[in-house]
């Protein structure tokens, strides 16, 4: 008799995750590496620089949310995307083979809580946290401007 994925996943979540969210960094570090450089490999011909998107998405199946099946997208683009939570950032130059980090982001709830206890977060964390400002700071400023912009309207 075959698994599914779902019940497979079932399993493992009932039996327990003796992962630690520093051995899940390692090994998300190590799947968006390689997202990259496939993405890097299929993409030769596409410009000269381009932004690639690293989303990490928590799988829904069967109308039920299960937290222990992620996986990653890639999103391509020839633009420079806005900040969204649960994404990575990067550009390529395939003149130069090179690959800048630009930003990451959390989940939205990791987000808030950042924000909310800036004091008590390590001096690791204060990259992470400056891109979490950065995301609030454009989302109040485009809602400052749809305000603005809304006062006046003429009829």
């Amino acid at each position: 008799m075959s698994e599914t994925l779902g019940s497979k996943a079932l399993d493992l979540l009932e039996q327990g995750d003796d992962l630690t969210p520093i051995d899940m960094g390692e090994k998300l570090a190590e799947l968006t590496s390689k997202k990259l450089q496939e993405v890097i490999e299929t993409h030769k011909a596409y410009g000269a620089e381009y932004y690639i998107q690293i989303v990490f998405q928590q799988e829904n199946l069967h109308a039920r949310c299960l937290p222990n099946v992620h996986h990653l997208q890639s999103i391509v683009t020839s633009q420079s995307p806005g900040m969204r939570p649960d994404r990575s950032c990067f550009k390529y130059n395939n003149k130069t083979d090179e690959l800048t980090y630009l930003w990451s982001l959390p989940d939205l709830a990791s987000c808030t809580f950042m924000i909310e206890n800036e004091s008590e977060l390590s001096a690791d964390e204060q990259q992470l946290l400056g891109f979490v400002k950065d995301f609030f700071y454009q989302c109040l400023s485009s809602i400052q401007q749809k305000k603005y912009s809304m006062k006046n309207l003429t009829f």
